[in-house]
C-alpha cells in the first residue's frame, strides 16, 4: 500500500507502483487522508497489505494507520516511510524540522495562490538532486488539479502530525536522502537507536518518483531481510 505525499497525487508514484509490481508485489497507490478519520475503505486496504509505504507527510499517514491497525485490530503492520519527517512542524520537543514562522508563511502563501505556490514547492522537492531542474519540468506535467480541499486540510495535518511516538510501536524502516532540502538528514540521526532507517545518497526529496527502480530494490532488501 503506497500513500503519497501532500500537494502530489498519485501519479508521480505510478513508477514505483510499477517497480514493485515488477518485483511481483500487488500494489495499491493511495492519495493523503484525513488522519483523524481514516476511511474504512482505506482501513480495508491496509488490513490486507503486507507492508503500509509512505512519501513525506504519507510516511506519517502510514505510520497512523498502522498504529490504528493494532489499536483496533489488533494487527501489526510494518511501515517503510520515504523522506518523511516524524514532526514536519518544529516544536520544543522535536527541532529537526521546519520552524513553525516559516511553515505558516507556506501556508499562507498556499492559501493565496495555490498554483504558483504549488509550484515552487514542486522545485523545492527537487532541489539537492544534480538533475533538479529536469525533474521539476517533469513534476510540473503532474500538477494535479481540483485538490484545493484536500490539500488545504493536508496542511493542517502537516501541522498537527507527530509520530514520533508511534516509532516505538510500529515495525518501521524509514529510508532518507542525502540532500533533502525539506527533511533534514539530522532527522535521521535524531532516530532512536532501535529505529531502523538508511540514506540514499546524492538524492532530494524527489528520490520516490525519481529512483524508482532503486527505491524498490531497497524496499525489497529491507522486507526480506526482515
Amino acid at each position: 500500500m503506497l500513500i503519497t505525499g501532500w500537494g502530489m497525487g498519485t501519479t508521480p508514484l505510478e513508477p514505483l507502483s510499477h517497480a514493485l509490481q515488477q518485483q511481483g508485489y500487488c500494489v495499491t497507490v493511495h492519495d493523503i487522508f484525513n488522519p483523524h478519520q481514516i476511511p474504512a475503505s482505506l482501513i480495508n486496504c491496509a488490513l490486507n497489505a503486507d507492508v503500509l509505504i509512505g512519501w513525506s507527510l504519507g510516511g506519517q499517514l502510514a505510520m497512523t494507520l498502522s498504529a490504528y491497525l493494532l489499536q483496533h485490530d489488533q494487527q501489526e503492520k510494518k511501515v517503510i516511510t520515504l523522506a518523511s519527517n516524524p514532526c514536519f512542524v518544529a516544536s520544543k520537543d522535536w527541532s529537526h524540522a521546519m520552524p513553525k514562522s516559516v511553515f505558516q508563511q507556506f501556508e499562507k502563501q498556499y492559501l493565496q495562490d495555490p498554483q504558483t505556490t504549488l509550484k515552487q514547492f514542486y522545485f523545492n522537492i527537487c532541489r539537492g538532486d544534480a538533475q533538479a531542474k529536469t525533474q521539476w519540468q517533469t513534476l510540473l506535467e503532474f500538477l494535479p488539479v481540483a485538490k484545493h480541499e484536500l490539500y488545504v486540510n493536508g496542511l493542517t495535518w502537516l501541522r498537527q502530525l507527530n509520530v514520533l511516538d508511534v516509532l516505538a510501536t510500529v515495525p518501521s524502516h524509514h529510508i532518507f536522502a542525502q540532500h533533502d532540502q525539506l527533511v533534514p538528514i539530522a532527522v535521521a540521526h535524531a532516530l532512536s537507536e532501535n529505529v531502523s532507517y538508511e540514506i540514499m545518497n546524492n538524492m532530494s526529496h524527489s528520490f520516490p518518483v525519481f529512483y524508482a527502480t532503486e527505491v524498490a530494490q531497497r524496499i525489497q532488501h529491507y522486507l526480506h531481510n526482515r
